[in-house]
């Protein structure tokens, strides 16, 4: 509000043809839009206005809404001498580095029906609007439903996300031989996620409990409504919640934003006694070693994160789990 009615004071508002101020929103994507940041998290935002529609005299609304958008972004983003809030990441808007960084909501929504893709699909399923106009992001995300959670059984997700995968593995191969990544690696949080976003979007056409951000909710949702059993929910909450303290653990180390656990025996023990190894935090008795512990944590995690990935990936349309319900 403060931004905008800096705006209204330089050139006047952007105002649409019943007179009033055109709804702009600010969408919350990905980490932040599932309510999930890491220590060392971008945000990703999507702006949005309402209509290019103005009254006669009103200031053209994308020049009004370009400036504000940018002015939104640099209050957040820009390192000043009290430091930064945000790093900012506007990637996730439609058409990506190529489009234009604010959108009227018409706009937006033909570039999703006609235009988007599955990693799309998966990106809205996270959104919520934090700013501004809330009613405008929600009537935006409703009308995006069909897009997101297609009403039949959408069988070609897996194979899309399949194909995602490879991609990832393939960046994964350009890393020094060795390295460890407990997001994009073998059985770490980007996979978990992946089964859970798949079984999200297969279903969420006809089972609507499973529908919304955060992957822990996601989870629960999943096993409620028979997608995943009581034991493979259970094996993801704990290995999820492994991976993340982790995660979380290494950029304090670090002090900035990184996957990769260190190679450094020294650096890698200090990582295994910030997680509480060795020093008796886990609720269990100190040991001398503490690495042992935690690589025997790591590798418990990381292969039955790897082995649900794989199981639910390769499965054929026939094999996928079913609502206990059968849907609505």
């Amino acid at each position: 509000d403060h931004l905008r009615a800096a705006l209204v004071r330089q050139g006047g508002d952007a105002v649409g043809v019943d007179g009033r101020p055109i709804g702009f929103v600010v969408l919350g994507m990905g980490k932040l839009g599932g309510q999930e940041l890491n220590f060392s998290s971008d945000v990703d935002l999507v702006y949005l206005y309402d209509t290019d529609a103005v009254a006669e005299g009103s200031r053209p609304a994308r020049e009004f809404f370009t400036l504000l958008a940018a002015a939104v972004t640099h209050a957040i983003g820009d390192v000043t001498e009290d430091g930064v809030v945000f790093r900012v990441d506007l990637r996730l808007r439609p058409e990506g580095i190529n489009g234009l960084p604010v959108n009227p909501m018409e706009v937006a929504l033909e570039y999703y029906e006609g235009w988007g893709d599955t990693w799309e699909r998966g990106a809205l399923a996270k959104a919520r609007p934090i700013a501004g106009d809330l009613a405008l992001g929600d009537r935006f995300l409703a009308a995006l439903e069909p897009f997101i959670y297609r009403r039949h059984l959408d069988y070609d997700t897996i194979e899309d996300l399949r194909g995602m995968k490879d991609r990832i593995d393939a960046e994964l191969a350009l890393l020094k031989p060795g390295t460890r990544n407990v997001k994009i690696g073998r059985g770490g949080i980007r996979e978990l996620e992946f089964v859970v976003q798949m079984l999200q979007l297969i279903h969420g056409g006809h089972v609507h409990e499973v529908r919304g951000a955060g992957t822990r909710k996601a989870i629960d949702a999943l096993e409620r409504e028979g997608l995943l059993s009581s034991g493979e929910a259970a094996a993801m909450h704990e290995s999820y919640r492994f991976l993340r303290n982790v995660e979380h653990a290494v950029q304090v180390e670090e002090k900035r934003q990184t996957q990769t656990l260190p190679a450094r025996p020294e650096a890698l023990r200090a990582l295994a006694r910030r997680l509480g190894y060795g020093t008796g935090r886990r609720g269990a008795p100190a040991v001398p070693d503490e690495v042992a512990g935690f690589e025997h944590d790591w590798a418990l995690h990381t292969s039955r994160v790897h082995d649900l990935f794989v199981r639910f990936l390769e499965m054929r349309p026939d094999e996928a789990p079913r609502p206990e319900h059968g849907g609505d």
